[in-house]
Order: structure tokens, then sequence, then C-alpha cells
């Protein structure tokens, strides 16, 4: 078939024949190479210990903490971020909302949420604040104060109940630490 086409094109011909042989080869040393890396991901997953990420730890902890709270508070007391509001409130009445996100660690949107559920169950009053008419200034109300009350004991069991695995010589430092990881000792916008 070659000597039907014209001399002019066997050059051509033979390029891309070296050209293709070429990428072939280029392929295989690809093919090789992520065998090699896939083999070195096989090994790394394999030798991967979920119950030392961090990540994963801390959601454990926290799930635990949750779980505690409820034990301790009851189904019918405040979950933890209502609880976060409440102490909040009570301790700087007349708080923006700006300044509750600030405290309580709580994001803006989930934070919007649940104070509506509260303003809604008659435990948190907002009204304009008298220096920023453009900000709502937050107070308990009555109801908010006596689930506060009533809660706040428990609140408090629940801490040394996280607690109690760690040696009592050794809960500073677990709070620290717990606190350096959580970046809250840094100021907003901070995310060293």
């Amino acid at each position: 078939m070659l000597s039907d086409c014209p001399k002019t094109h066997t050059p051509r011909l033979f390029r891309v024949q070296i050209i293709a042989g070429a990428i072939k080869s280029a392929l295989h040393s690809i093919d090789d190479t992520r065998s090699c890396l896939a083999d070195e991901l096989t090994e790394k997953m394999l030798a991967f210990e979920q119950r030392r990420v961090v990540g994963h730890l801390l959601r454990l902890c926290h799930q635990r903490a949750v779980d505690l709270f409820v034990e301790e508070v009851g189904g019918d007391g405040p979950n933890p971020r209502q609880f976060s509001v409440l102490i909040n409130v009570f301790q700087n009445p007349g708080m923006s909302q700006t300044a509750l996100v600030e405290a309580s660690g709580i994001d803006r949107s989930t934070l919007t949420e649940v104070l509506k559920r509260m303003i809604d169950r008659g435990m948190i009053s907002k009204r304009r604040a008298a220096e920023d008419q453009r900000t709502n200034a937050l107070f308990l109300t009555d109801e908010g104060r006596a689930t506060l009350d009533a809660a706040f004991e428990d609140a408090e069991r629940v801490q040394e109940r996280i607690l109690r695995p760690v040696a009592e010589a050794d809960r500073n430092d677990a709070i620290a630490l717990l606190t350096a990881l959580s970046g809250y000792q840094n100021p907003p916008g901070d995310t060293k």
C-alpha cells in the first residue's frame, strides 16, 4: 500500500508513526506513574487512622457534649445554642445580634433562625437600640429568665461531665487546647 503512495507522503507517514510511538510510550509511562501513585495512595489510605483525625475527634466530642447536655437539661429545656443565647443576653442585656454572633460563636444565619424561634416562644425580646435605630437590642423576657434559671445548674453539671475523662490536673490544659483549636480566643475576623 505504501508503494501506491507518492514519495512526498512517506516521510510524513514515518513522522506520524514516530510521533504515535512516542505518544504510546508516554502514555505507558503515565500509566506506570499513575499506578505507582495509586499504590502510594492505597498504602496511605490503608494506614489512615480515623480515630487520630482531629476533625473526626472534635465531631465526636461535640456529639458527646450535645448528648450529655440533652441528658442533663432534658428535652423540654433549651438546647446548647439556645442556652448560649440565653446566658449571653442575660450577661449583656441590650446586646446586638452582631455582638451575640461574636460572643456565642454561632454563625449569623443559624443565629437568626435560633433567635426567631426564641422570640416566637417568648424567651427573647428585641427592640431598636437607642444609640442606633438600625440595630436590634436583645433582652431576656421573664420566660427566658425562667428557662435559663431552670437549666443553669444542669448546664454547669454537663461541663463537669464532659471533662470527667480528663484528669483534674489536665483540665485547664484541655480547655486551653480546645480554645486554641476553636479560634475562640482570636478577635472576630482573625483566622490565625
